[in-house]
């Protein structure tokens, strides 16, 4: 590095790898180390998504999951004519009380005759427990609505105690569909909240207002990224400091948010090190600058790391990336993991 670099570097921009900057340090003891406004932004992004699919799979997620297993659940019931014992691992409570309705509705599917038709379709209107549904009095009244003027007869019972099945499972397939709909919109608003705001085109800011009034809990994070983006170019006597990230953060949050959080704020003085950089160095705004990575080859040594299915070996990874680079390469041993 010290023979390529022929100037003494006054700052080294880079990410957030504490490797790295220890090792930079070693060969240049006095450079000035800053992080870029991209590995900034790409750190943040990162945590935030994860924070956001832990609040998609405890809002949407387990939620659906719960409906499909216990769609299977009872139509593989009424296949077998057999309830299990025990009550499913079911958390919301919508479902746990439709469960306790279809309890009550199982006996009149499984009939065997007209009689105990009968008595279990009695025994159910007078449970108070078919109160606990909300959905309950739509479900009878559906069942009412389909009845001929002569009521249940010895013809038509079978057919009606199929429909009580049915009808309780498109109930339960409607309030599903709205769980879905929200996920769709959740899905669409993730990538909307964190997106930079002079980055965004009318329709998106149109699509952003109107899911957040349906997600207004995600107002808290789109004020924190905004904010975040405006730290880069605001004026000296505009500066805020990082710590307003914390209010991101809550006991359930995923691991990964807090951990950016507390690098970003840790790492504050790197990250905005270009403004006292420039304020005490003006001669260097005009200044030379040397990449140490190329973005070109980089994406040529992607794609054979992808085409090969990783690299096999030490020795193949050093003869394909200097076949790439065509210049000698040096790949340290802490790089590599037990399967290359």
């Amino acid at each position: 590095m010290k023979g390529r670099v022929i100037n003494h570097p006054k700052m080294v921009v880079m990410d957030f790898s504490s490797k790295l900057k220890a090792g930079t340090l070693e060969i240049f003891p006095e450079v000035t180390i800053g992080h870029d406004y991209f590995h900034s932004a790409k750190l943040l992004n990162t945590g935030i998504l994860k924070e956001l699919s832990r609040i998609q799979r405890k809002r949407f997620n387990s939620i659906i999951k719960e409906f499909k297993s216990l769609r299977k659940l009872t139509i593989l019931a009424e296949d077998t004519h057999c309830l299990p014992n025990s009550v499913p691992d079911i958390k919301n409570e919508f479902l746990q009380s439709a469960y306790f309705v279809y309890c009550l509705i199982f006996p009149i599917i499984c009939a065997k005759s007209y009689q105990s038709f009968r008595t279990y379709w009695k025994s159910m209107l007078s449970s108070k427990k078919l109160n606990m549904w909300e959905h309950s009095p739509i479900l009878i009244k559906e069942i009412r609505g389909a009845l001929p003027d002569c009521g249940f007869t010895l013809k038509n019972w079978r057919r009606f105690a199929k429909m009580l099945g049915q009808r309780w499972r498109t109930l339960i397939l409607s309030k599903r569909k709205t769980f879905e709909k929200g996920k769709s919109n959740f899905s669409k608003i993730r990538y909307l909240v964190l997106k930079k705001p002079e980055n965004m085109e009318s329709y998106e800011s149109n699509t952003l207002r109107k899911l957040l009034k349906e997600f207004p809990f995600l107002r808290k994070i789109r004020r924190g990224v905004v904010k975040f983006h405006y730290q880069f170019r605001a004026q000296k006597k505009s500066y805020r400091s990082l710590k307003f990230l914390k209010k991101l953060i809550q006991t359930e949050s995923h691991i990964k948010l807090k951990s950016v959080i507390h690098t970003l704020i840790k790492e504050e003085k790197g990250i905005f090190a270009y403004r006292e950089f420039y304020t005490s160095n003006p001669h260097l705004k005009r200044g030379y600058s040397i990449r140490s990575n190329n973005e070109h080859w980089n994406r040529k040594v992607n794609q054979v790391a992808r085409d090969q299915y990783g690299f096999r070996s030490r020795r193949n990874i050093i003869n394909r990336v200097q076949g790439i680079l065509k210049c000698p390469v040096i790949v340290s041993e802490s790089l590599l993991s037990e399967q290359i």
